[in-house]
């Protein structure tokens, strides 16, 4: 439980940082900050961190090496394109637009 909470957090601090290397231009106070992390990296962090999560779940299990070699790389390939969708909704999302992150992922769906 404590490392799936551990690998969101992680996950969360580095989207916020992300989004604000992407948007460079915008000012870096408290205010925006928070903004970044309640409306962007906490609803950005969500799918990556149940992927990683299961990822090091299925790693511990004990199951044949073949099933959890494929069901590893289904569940790293799914990783790293939630991560690129998350980035290209990122590098187009506004935070001063009146749309919010999540109405922007939905619409990319």
């Amino acid at each position: 439980m404590y490392i799936g909470l551990f690998i969101y957090i992680i996950i969360v601090i580095g989207f916020t940082i992300w989004y604000q290397s992407i948007h460079y231009l915008t000012e870096i106070t408290t205010k925006n900050i928070i903004k970044i992390i309640t409306q962007v990296a906490m609803t950005a962090a969500i799918v990556p961190s149940i992927l990683a999560f299961s990822i090091y779940y299925f790693c511990t299990k004990s199951m044949d090496k073949t099933s959890r070699f494929f069901l590893i790389l289904i569940l790293f390939l799914l990783f790293i394109f939630s991560i690129y969708t998350m980035t290209l909704v990122m590098v187009f999302d506004d935070l001063s637009d009146s749309k919010s992150f999540l109405q922007s992922l939905i619409e990319s769906f």
